[in-house]
């Protein structure tokens, strides 16, 4: 096991001291199988959110899954890099355990009606967040460690929302994920709504989907 481990140990080492002054460093294997990418900015998917997609799970929550165009380092560099810069997310320079995304759109607010009819007051509202990572200039909350190469955790760098939807603010909305999930305070009394789910962004734009559920 000794042989083992000072094997794969010098093989990260080797691999780190190979790629240490190229900025267009490879992906690495460490000793987990998957493999972990090295990024400049923590954000490598920006979404410009255009549709909406609502799904009723089975504990009654309401999933909400944003589409739209992406931007990338590989699929459009110059306007990935101009968010990288708006968002102050430039010099991240780690390796990370898996790809990360952020909503571009800096939301204003977010609205539920059922049967045209607002509920914003009787629901929760969860989804997650980077731009308090990338505000604190990337202060690692925890790091996975993988024969010898450090390797950001991203789940870890964002941060966990679970608000009343009436007090969700324009600030916890900037550089959310794509995916929120509605949860009703109590159980629906009605087994059948149809829901609405809309968002207006900061450019005036609004985005919303309406489907019937059964609850």
């Amino acid at each position: 096991m000794k042989i083992k481990y000072l094997y794969f140990a010098l093989s990260a080492l080797f691999v780190c001291s190979c790629a240490g002054d190229n900025k267009e460093k490879p992906n690495v294997s460490v000793d987990n199988p998957g493999e972990c990418v090295f990024s400049k900015s923590f954000v490598q998917n920006f979404i410009d959110v255009k549709t909406l997609s609502l799904h009723k799970e089975k504990d009654n929550s309401i999933s909400v899954y944003m589409y739209g165009d992406n931007f990338t380092a590989d699929t459009n560099a110059e306007k990935y890099q101009n968010y990288c810069e708006k968002y102050g997310d430039t010099d991240l320079n780690m390796y990370m355990s898996s790809p990360s995304d952020a909503v571009v759109n800096d939301f204003r607010s977010i609205h539920v009606y059922s049967n045209e009819k607002c509920i914003d007051d009787e629901l929760i509202v969860k989804f997650s967040s980077c731009k308090e990572f990338i505000k604190s200039h990337y202060t690692i909350p925890e790091g996975l460690v993988h024969s010898g190469v450090s390797v950001l955790d991203v789940n870890s760098a964002y941060v966990f929302y679970e608000k009343p939807l009436n007090c969700i603010t324009e600030n916890d909305l900037l550089l959310s994920n794509s995916h929120y999930s509605i949860v009703f305070k109590s159980e629906p009394t009605n087994k059948k709504m149809e829901i609405k789910v809309e968002m207006i962004s900061s450019d005036g734009r609004t985005i919303f989907e309406t489907k019937w559920l059964n609850f």
